[in-house]
């Protein structure tokens, strides 16, 4: 491996923010203040790729010891747990969070907020060996009874740029060096996506309109604008949110400049209908003018 080679894959929930740098330089990873959420690392990148390919192996025993909304939910494990252990608990938290089976995990707090909402469509579990330092997730008033650094021994991330889908799983040596456990490259699916979903050709379409709406989000937010862009509950519908957007004539006088700019793109990515929302509004929908309705 080169030195100076450096891979960093960033999350942010809520207030908390937290970085994992590849770092083989010889140097150890750390979490700090990052710049916004990029990508999660590509496994060709690294020359890594998953070791398990599937959840049949037996997870170790595991309890939540704490969780609050918007921030990672910190996960403990007994001291003497393997990383082979590790590795088929994180999956089995994939295939758990992928199913929408949080409660089995003992998950009944929102993971994040989304526009200002509890959600769990992003999130981090963080595994500790042992409950000794497994507060440190929450303390923010510095170093915790395990001292400066961190001492997490896996974590699992799903929601990666606004990407339910798009998720990671990483154990940590002894030297904190991260070990990719999977990331979203693999095209992996849960029994409940494959059977909704079953040549994934929706989800393709799901992951492009995803990113749109994510790209967009980041070049408004950098001019300026207090609007976002998500995918919006119904299928194929692209949902914006802006204070601009409770009075009808400047909902109205957007969309005329949005669709003259927009509407090739918005058609050839499946998009349907675009839905505009003021904070606390219910928002009202309007059909994209495409030259084919049905797709």
């Amino acid at each position: 491996m080169s030195d100076g080679f450096k891979i960093a894959m960033v999350l942010t929930i809520g207030g908390f923010v937290g970085i994992f740098a590849l770092i083989f330089a010889g140097s150890s990873t750390s979490k700090s203040s990052a710049p916004p959420p990029i990508t999660a690392i590509p496994q060709k990148s690294i020359g890594l790729r998953a070791v398990e390919t599937s959840t049949t192996n037996r997870p170790p025993l595991f309890k939540v010891f704490r969780q609050k909304e918007d921030i990672p939910v910190s996960m403990v494990v007994a001291e003497n747990t393997s990383d082979s252990q590790l590795k088929s608990l994180l999956w089995y938290f994939r295939n758990k969070i992928r199913s929408d089976k949080f409660s089995d995990l003992g998950i009944n707090v929102p993971t994040s907020k989304q526009w200002g909402s509890g959600s769990y469509q992003s999130g981090m579990l963080v595994v500790f060996r042992g409950r000794r330092c497994a507060n440190e997730v929450f303390e923010t008033k510095g170093p915790g009874i395990c001292g400066t650094g961190e001492h997490d021994s896996a974590f699992y991330q799903w929601g990666i740029d606004n990407n339910p889908r798009k998720d990671v799983g990483a154990i940590f040596s002894k030297d904190r060096t991260p070990v990719l456990v999977f990331d979203s490259n693999d095209n992996w699916q849960s029994q409940m996506e494959k059977q909704a979903d079953p040549t994934g050709r929706r989800q393709q379409e799901l992951d492009r309109q995803i990113e749109f709406a994510y790209t967009q989000s980041v070049i408004l937010s950098k001019q300026g604008s207090d609007m976002t862009m998500h995918i919006g509950h119904l299928s194929n519908e692209l949902t914006m949110q802006s204070v601009s957007f409770s009075s009808e004539h400047n909902r109205d006088a957007y969309l005329l400049d949005f669709f003259i700019e927009q509407r090739e793109t918005l058609c050839g990515l499946g998009f349907k209908t675009v839905r505009l929302e003021a904070e606390k509004t219910a928002g009202k929908s309007y059909p994209i003018p495409c030259q084919h309705t049905e797709r």
